[in-house]
Parts: C-alpha cells; sequence; structure tokens
C-alpha cells in the first residue's frame, strides 16, 4: 500500500523543503525557509522557528521573512523574541510581525517600545511594526527605512 507521501507530491515536497533547512549549504538553507514562507504552511512553523536559532545570519533573516506567512500564537512569539534578543534580524522581523494582525502582538509590540532596556534594534522594530499594524499597510523588505541626521527613523508606507 502507498505511503500518504507517495500518493501526495506536495507533501513530499514540503518534507524536502523542510528538510533543506538542515542543508550545510547557507543559500540552500535560505532558500528553503523563504519557499516555506511563500508557501505559508503551518506544518513548516516548528521548523522555521528553530531556523531562528540558526549559526548562521542569512537564514535566520529568512527564516524571520518566512514567518511573517505563518500566523500562530508559537510564530507570533518566536518573532517577538527574535526581535528583543537578535539584532541581526530586526528588519525582518518587524516586517513579519507587521502581517499578524493579533492584539497579543500590538501588545507585546507596544510592550517593547516602551521598554527602555532593550537594543535599539529591537525598539526600532517593534515601532515600525506597531505603525505598520495600525496604518494597516504591513512592512516590506522594499519599505524604504532612513535615518535623519538625529536619529529619528522615517518610514514611507
Amino acid at each position: 500500500m502507498p505511503s500518504k507521501q507517495d500518493t501526495d507530491p506536495t507533501g513530499t515536497s514540503l518534507a524536502t523543503l523542510r528538510g533543506a533547512l538542515q542543508d550545510p549549504v547557507v543559500e540552500v538553507r535560505r532558500e528553503a525557509a523563504l519557499a516555506l514562507g511563500q508557501l505559508g504552511d503551518t506544518d513548516s512553523a516548528a521548523s522555521l522557528t528553530r531556523a531562528l536559532s540558526s549559526d548562521s545570519e542569512p537564514v535566520r533573516r529568512a527564516a524571520a521573512l518566512a514567518l511573517g506567512g505563518i500566523s500562530t500564537a508559537g510564530t507570533r512569539r518566536a518573532l517577538l523574541e527574535a526581535l528583543r534578543a537578535d539584532p541581526s534580524v530586526w528588519r525582518e522581523a518587524a516586517a513579519a510581525l507587521s502581517r499578524h494582525h493579533d492584539p497579543q502582538v500590538v501588545d507585546g509590540l507596544s510592550e517593547l517600545l516602551s521598554d527602555l532596556e532593550a537594543n535599539e534594534h529591537a525598539r526600532r522594530g517593534a515601532a515600525l511594526a506597531l505603525g505598520a499594524l495600525l496604518a494597516g499597510e504591513p512592512l516590506s523588505m522594499e519599505t524604504p527605512v532612513f535615518e535623519d541626521e538625529q536619529g529619528r527613523l522615517h518610514v514611507m508606507i
């Protein structure tokens, strides 16, 4: 009798993409994370959340972006924690969180923005994501963000 994977090419492909998150080549792991994010497969959330702890910054950044398309309580918590703890993914985590229309995300971002002990990048990301959520316009990595001479961020939404 054929297994489910034998009769479900999509399931086999998703499993292959999840497995590619462990590939020895950084670029393969990065592209696998981005592909899983495009698919929005909730079964991939755990694998992508683990990828937020990768030793590779490009993989962590891709995983953060990918989790923007998978809105579960776990992914929202993981993205808020990544925003707080990993300055290298602040833009990606902010863009991802701006796609999660959830009161707990708004509360978490507000709390982070108010936390003067949090790192500068975390607070910047919280401000950007919160503004985008309130405006109803999710951030993308193409959203122009620039800093003036006084260190203030400006975003074109």
